[in-house]
């Protein structure tokens, strides 16, 4: 609060000050009282009303720097009202406004929350409905193998990923209702993520090249798969001609590296810091389909499962990923 706002608040009592003076004046003038004293007298009104405003700014400024290291303290900053006691009249009824606005505001986010739930359910249903017509495609297809089988394969691991992410996405919030902390082998996860995405690596001829993975890391073997999942399907999308993908596995005193490199399009040095970010496509991403949802639904994931993800340049072209995974149960160490 500043002084110069304080007065703006106090004009219309300035303005009837001043006019008091006026009248007072013109009245004592009448009286053929000298006018330096009817200059004294208005100058000791002025100043008197000049003390009397700048120590009321003073203490309504102190007062409210103290509310304000109140709602400071509070985690829930919403329950400062219920602070409030001894209030003059007019605050009084301007606290009373506040709560009841407050109570509408509870109740609105309340709906919201319970609408906003009642959809995300929705969403998770009709996505494993939808895995089972994929799924039967799929077994019609792997009985019937032909070139028409091969390409149709493909489209629906496309989708199939496209739905995971959906469905992913879905659960972020409430995601650790629905993680099991276990440990797995490294190289499983990613014989996993090969697997789902085997229609299109063997259609793009890519060379896979995997070493050193026999180790036993701490995650959620579910999750930690659509993050490998993610990492294939976008060196897919991005493949170059000759696409290759290395994983290579590195042990560490506390925790295990996983490194998804690939040689394909990859991004600009000023991308690093943001190919993580929601919604970020990229300049590479300029002539495909992509939402740049997988890496953000990755990066988010990473952090729920103590992973940590780290994106950069292939020191010849496309994109290393490195993943740190923890080799003991963090939610036992916590």
């Amino acid at each position: 609060m500043s002084f110069l706002n304080y007065l703006r608040g106090k004009l219309i009592d300035i303005v009837v000050h001043l006019l008091i003076i006026l009248l007072t004046s013109v009245i004592v003038i009448s009286y053929s009282v000298p006018t330096a004293v009817i200059y004294m007298l208005c100058l000791v009104y002025i100043v008197i009303f000049a003390v009397y405003y700048y120590f009321d700014f003073r203490k309504i400024k102190n007062k409210f720097n103290n509310y304000y290291k109140m709602i400071n303290s509070l985690d829930k900053k919403y329950l400062f009202p219920e602070l409030l006691s001894n209030l003059p009249l007019e605050e009084n009824e301007w606290v009373k406004l506040i709560k009841i606005m407050e109570k509408s505001m509870v109740e609105e986010v309340k709906r919201e929350k319970k609408d906003k739930s009642v959809y995300k359910d929705y969403i998770e249903v009709m996505i494993h409905e939808i895995k089972n017509p994929l799924a039967t495609i799929n077994l019609i297809c792997d009985n019937n193998k032909d070139d028409t089988s091969r390409k149709i394969t493909i489209q629906t691991e496309q989708i199939s990923n496209l739905i995971e992410q959906a469905l992913y996405l879905a659960k972020l919030e409430n995601m650790e209702r629905d993680y099991y902390i276990k440990e797995t082998k490294l190289e499983r996860l990613v014989s996993l993520g090969i697997m789902q995405n085997r229609g299109a690596l063997l259609e793009n001829d890519f060379l896979i090249e995997t070493s050193n993975l026999d180790f036993n890391i701490y995650t959620d073997e579910k999750w930690a798969t659509f993050i490998i999942n993610q990492l294939i399907s976008n060196s897919i999308k991005y493949r170059s001609n000759h696409p290759k993908i290395i994983f290579k596995g590195n042990k560490l005193k506390e925790a295990v590296e996983l490194f998804v490199i690939d040689n394909g399009q990859g991004f600009n040095k000023h991308e690093i810091d943001k190919v993580l970010e929601k919604g970020y496509t990229g300049e590479r991403a300029h002539n495909l389909n992509s939402t740049g949802m997988g890496l953000y639904i990755t990066r988010i994931l990473g952090e729920r499962l103590n992973i940590s993800i780290s994106i950069d340049r292939n020191t010849e072209s496309g994109a290393s990923v490195k993943l740190i995974f923890p080799v003991e149960d963090f939610n036992r160490q916590l």
